[in-house]
């Protein structure tokens, strides 16, 4: 990991340390744990990148499975984690969504009749989760961002949830 983990954001990384380009370049198994959850928090805060406060996650709440077991409260009560970010993200990994969607394109009611909950729910939550950057939405199909493929949908090899 560089230097700068702490303060200053990724982007001001060289390219070949930053996760997100590493994960494509070499593959998920390259990577820390800090860095792959790095990349589904996308940013950091003020004095700290992304990959410093997966760092504190993965501390505080005892590695990945804690981070899975927690409640939100303990998700925010790690600085750089909003209850925004930490709900939704919960909400889809109870929902399964990620896996619903899998590598088919589906709308929110397909998404929705594979898990049997609200039409209006799952297109609400897609949306802000598409917003976030972990889903694309093409037209009325919503589809999974290549780095939530690989560790969001329960049928990866590199799965986090």
């Amino acid at each position: 990991m560089p230097k700068q983990a702490k303060g200053g954001g990724i982007h001001r990384w060289p390219e070949s340390e930053r996760p997100r380009e590493r994960l494509f370049r070499e593959g998920p198994e390259a990577l820390s744990d800090a860095q792959l959850l790095a990349i589904l928090l996308r940013v950091g805060r003020a004095e700290a990148s992304a990959v410093q406060v997966a760092m504190d996650l993965l501390h505080h709440l005892d590695g990945l499975q804690g981070i899975a077991n927690r409640g939100l409260g303990e998700l925010c009560g790690v600085r750089g984690v909003g209850l925004a970010k930490a709900a939704q993200l919960k909400a889809a990994l109870e929902l399964d969504l990620f896996t619903a969607i899998g590598d088919t394109p589906a709308t929110a009611a397909e998404i929705a009749a594979r898990r049997d909950a609200s039409p209006r729910g799952v297109r609400i939550l897609c949306d802000y989760l598409t917003i976030l950057g972990f889903l694309e939405k093409l037209w009325d199909r919503y589809a999974l961002r290549p780095d939530s493929a690989v560790f969001l949908d329960r049928q990866s090899p590199a799965y986090a949830g």
